[in-house]
């Protein structure tokens, strides 16, 4: 159910007006023809561009795209160096039943991390379409975290569900781009320009209809 503010209320307009100017006519018939020639990406009538980014959130068991490990400790997600050192503590720790070697043959070459688990042979890698995921290949990654555990390090297994988000309203794709090359700090490396349909404004599709069409030389 939507939610629709209650206390909105209208003010005196107080903008002063002006007459329209030959650098307006100018602007608008700019506009114009940037509007009416630029690629129309697939998308139909009216057509605005946004920022669209990645804005992956936490989600259920079985539900998630990837996931990360989570320190509690420090309140960050663990990244291929930090996972490193743990288990450059850890090696050569025995199993308490047992009495084998739970971790050796330690190696962190080309941004992977290559161990013996129990004699198996296991890599942690980065997830290269996920920011801050891991995949681990030849050990359950809920054994490896009860090793974790059994050593002090709380650490979970955090699952993430890939999102997208959306910013800001530009009239053309030029103006997207221009924004984009001037603020991409303020973004994520994802970030890119993308076109949307707003035919369901008719304020917005009626300004784009006048933009579009009116004999701006005629004014």
């Amino acid at each position: 159910m939507a939610y629709f503010h209650q206390n909105l209320k209208y003010h005196e307009d107080t903008k002063e007006k002006r007459n329209i100017t030959k650098a307006d006519i100018e602007f608008l018939k700019e506009l114009q023809k940037e509007r009416n020639t630029q690629d129309n990406c697939g998308t139909a009538d009216v057509r605005t561009w946004v920022i669209k980014e990645r804005k992956d959130y936490v989600t259920a068991e079985g539900h998630g795209d990837y996931y990360v490990l989570f320190d509690t400790e420090s309140c960050d997600t663990l990244d291929l160096e930090d996972i490193y050192k743990i288990l450059c503590v850890l090696e050569l720790e025995t199993d308490y039943y047992t009495g084998d070697i739970v971790i050796n043959g330690l190696k962190f070459e080309d941004n992977v991390i290559t161990f013996r688990y129990l004699g198996d042979e296991v890599s942690i890698r980065e997830d290269n379409d996920n920011t801050d995921g891991i995949v681990i290949k030849g050990i359950d990654t809920d054994e490896l975290i009860s090793f974790f555990e059994e050593h002090g390090y709380d650490i979970r297994i955090t699952n993430m569900a890939v999102g997208w988000k959306y910013e800001y309203c530009f009239l053309t794709q030029k103006a997207a781009e221009n924004y984009l090359c001037k603020y991409g700090y303020n973004h994520s490396e994802d970030a890119h320009t993308y076109c949307i349909c707003t035919y369901r404004d008719p304020e917005i599709a009626r300004l784009m209809e006048i933009i579009e069409t009116v004999d701006w030389d005629k004014i």
